[in-house]
């Protein structure tokens, strides 16, 4: 069985290939306001095309989205291309199929691409309870206990979206793009920029999950995972053991493919 699995997110839509449970490839294009059902249509094929994948040979897809007005695009595109309807997921999804009970969040207000994390994260770690930290446009930090209920999290702006804040907010500082720092302490502005941004973001997020084990009945020996495009620039500075998961999203998608089929 062939599948797709898209995720639409504030910069990029990113598209995977499944064999079964194997995630074969990825690739991305980016999130456009102008995007229509036929543009977008033939960009996935061509895409697919140039990954050595036959477009005509998929037998569904799968669909998550922060990005509300460009989902119905997508997801009618993918129809197109898989001859299905996709399974385009929201919060609501069951617990039964997710892994993670939102009784003590406000389910309303969830990305639905944290809830995909979390249900990939929580089969990673086999039941463990665990925190994840998806570096992206934001910074999110998701917490799980060992019964899957969603303890809380927080978000904060991610690296590159701070350093776009700091140009535009102080005459003196430049735009920059988030690079991994040559430096702990910069020798000038932008190594400092960089500095502050990327190490000053790991720096925060082992800090929190440090007091979440130490504050946080039965997360002492948690798991510490991260994802998210910017995870590599953070993962040299963290100074206790993380798990990366690079495909983190991607993978959970295939999961709950399977669970939905």
């Amino acid at each position: 069985m062939r599948y797709l699995a898209a995720d639409i997110g504030n910069s990029s839509v990113v598209i995977g290939v499944f064999e079964n449970d194997r995630l074969i490839s990825t690739f991305r294009i980016a999130t456009k306001k102008k995007w229509t059902v036929s543009s977008l249509r033939e960009t996935i094929r061509l895409k697919l095309e140039e990954n050595a994948s036959d477009p005509d040979a998929f037998e569904g897809s799968i669909l998550s989205s922060v990005v509300p007005d460009l989902t119905p695009i997508l997801a009618e595109a993918l129809k197109k291309i898989a001859s299905s309807e996709p399974f385009v997921l929201t919060s609501k999804v069951s617990p039964y199929i997710t892994g993670i009970d939102l009784s003590h969040y406000d389910a309303e207000s969830l990305g639905v691409d944290r809830l995909v994390d979390m249900a990939a994260a929580r089969k990673l770690v086999h039941g463990r309870p665990l925190m994840l930290c998806d570096f992206g446009t934001a910074t999110t930090i998701s917490v799980v206990d060992e019964q899957g209920f969603m303890v809380g999290g927080m978000i904060s702006a991610g690296m590159q979206l701070s350093l776009k804040i700091l140009a535009q907010e102080a005459a003196q500082l430049p735009e920059l793009t988030a690079l991994p720092p040559k430096t702990l302490l910069g020798s000038d502005t932008i190594g400092c920029m960089l500095s502050g941004s990327v190490i000053g973001e790991a720096a925060m997020v082992e800090g929190i999950f440090d007091r979440i084990s130490s504050q946080t009945p039965g997360f002492d020996e948690a798991s510490r995972i991260i994802t998210g495009g910017y995870a590599k620039y953070a993962l040299p500075y963290f100074t206790k053991p993380v798990l990366h998961e690079p495909s983190l999203l991607m993978k959970g998608l295939g999961v709950l493919y399977t669970r939905l089929s």
